[in-house]
């Protein structure tokens, strides 16, 4: 059971995808993001969040024009070593952002986890007799003994 829990939070997490900002409005209190460092706010933010930060995740907590307040649920590392964080806040300047991306659902990916959940748990039934039932034929079965008449 637990197991089975798990493949779908990794299904679940695999249907979203973090979408550049660009040109958009800045993100609103709540919004999950990903921000990357440039090399000037690699080195900013190390007092913050450690050397050799490629960028981090979490939920922006306020915006202003000083620039954004996250509480950070990852920073990844510039050869990809994840730290979890526990949504301490952390402060970034805008010059620091190489880019801003907002976490959000992905239709495309979302229908494929879906169509293979649906496929697997097909194949498990085919494969599987949920019932008991199976083949009385079945030479590893002993014939029932005589009736007494």
């Amino acid at each position: 059971m637990r197991r089975g829990l798990l493949v779908l939070l990794v299904v679940l997490g695999g249907c979203y995808r973090y979408q550049p900002l660009g040109e958009r409005p800045a993100p609103v209190p709540g919004t999950r993001v990903m921000v990357e460092f440039t090399d000037v706010g690699r080195v900013g933010m190390e007092p913050q969040i450690g050397p050799e930060v490629a960028r981090m995740e979490g939920a922006v907590v306020a915006q202003s024009d000083s620039g954004y307040v996250v509480g950070v649920s990852a920073v990844i590392g510039l050869w990809g070593a994840v730290s979890v964080w526990q949504g301490e806040r952390v402060s970034v300047r805008p010059g620091y952002i190489r880019r801003i991306s907002q976490r959000r659902l992905s239709a495309g990916r979302t229908v494929a986890a879906a169509g293979g959940a649906v496929l697997g748990f097909v194949a498990f039934l085919a494969t599987t007799s949920l019932l008991g039932g199976g083949n009385s034929n079945d030479p590893g079965r002993e014939p029932p003994p005589p009736s007494g008449n």
